[in-house]
């Protein structure tokens, strides 16, 4: 009941598992939406230093709750990526109701496939909550390394909760290099820990001719 009143407040909807299957867009890779627990976003959140420059992906946004606790913060911009056009457009609600409480104004709610999506090369968070698995999850690895590759900047990557095996692929685990680990509460009605992981996701060095 807490988060239900929490969310009228703010005048949203982003409560709720949603079956992919329901949207008729079950993939073997694809998890139905379940949203991060509010708590836990905000200690992921304020985990961060957010600077100026930094851009924040959502991969699998939903109904948008990360985003809209994202832009809150003094992002340059915040991104959230979702295959389901239906989630998207609730997403885009949710903030529409919020643009006066947002700092960062720059948002984009993109439908696309995240196995397919070009990372853009000035994202410097990203952030999964249990999207996708197995091949989605390499072929995303792959997007953000290739960003990286064409620009070497500080790319940081987040997942609640840490640990799923499906995280380490080869590509990423070679990559990444752990940052932080803590365990978070959670808000309302279902209390319990969360295991937040940060890594720091490192370009190749440049070979000098």
């Amino acid at each position: 009941m807490g988060r239900i009143i929490f969310e009228r407040r703010l005048g949203i909807d982003t409560e709720g598992i949603v079956p992919l299957v329901a949207l008729g867009l079950a993939h073997r890779d694809r998890v139905s939406y379940t949203p991060s627990d509010w708590f836990t976003v905000r200690s992921a959140l304020k985990a961060l230093t957010v600077r100026p420059d930094d851009v924040l992906i959502d991969f699998g946004c939903g109904k948008g709750r990360v985003v809209l606790m994202a832009a809150r913060y003094p992002f340059k911009r915040v991104i959230g990526v979702d295959v389901s056009g239906a989630l998207i457009s609730i997403a885009r609600r949710n903030v529409a109701r919020n643009a006066d409480r947002l700092r960062c104004k720059d948002i984009a709610l993109i439908q696309a496939d995240a196995a397919d999506y070009e990372v853009p090369d000035d994202v410097t968070i990203a952030y999964f909550y249990k999207p996708f698995t197995g091949e989605t999850f390499a072929k995303v690895v792959d997007q953000l390394l290739a960003s990286l590759e064409r620009r070497p900047r500080r790319l940081q990557v987040i997942f609640t909760p840490a640990g799923h095996p499906w995280y380490h692929v080869d590509a990423f685990r070679e990559r990444a290099r752990p940052i932080r680990t803590w365990s978070a509460g959670s808000l309302g009605d279902t209390p319990g820990q969360t295991p937040i992981a940060i890594y720091l996701l490192e370009a190749r060095p440049r070979i000098s001719r």
